[in-house]
């Protein structure tokens, strides 16, 4: 009867589907343990990503002072060099950054 109330009204507030998470973990402790790794291991994971955010917009620097007179590169500008250093980083197309240069200056 009355107790039954307040889980109805429970479950027609339209929070309660981002709070599905918390009460599934509530109800397993593995999961649970899992979650709490995995936010204690963020600090040292910010860490490492600041370090690499400042290794990538110095090797941008560099490269914008370097190869900025060569027309061929996209290295003209900081905002150029940096995509171009990323996408060397993650050799998404490692191909499309090099082959212009090859092309043109073979070794």
């Amino acid at each position: 009867g009355v107790g039954a109330l307040p889980w109805v009204l429970w479950r027609r507030t339209p929070l309660t589907r981002c709070l599905r998470i918390f009460v599934f973990l509530t109800q397993h402790h593995s999961l649970r343990v899992a979650c709490m790794n995995i936010f204690r291991t963020v600090p040292a994971l910010t860490e490492v990503l600041v370090v690499l955010l400042l290794v990538v917009l110095l090797f941008a620097w560099a490269a914008t002072l370097l190869f900025s007179h060569i027309p061929e590169t996209n290295f003209g500008s900081f905002q150029a060099s940096l995509l171009e250093i990323y996408t060397l980083s993650t050799v998404t197309n490692f191909p499309l950054v090099t082959i212009p240069v090859f092309s043109r200056h073979p070794c």
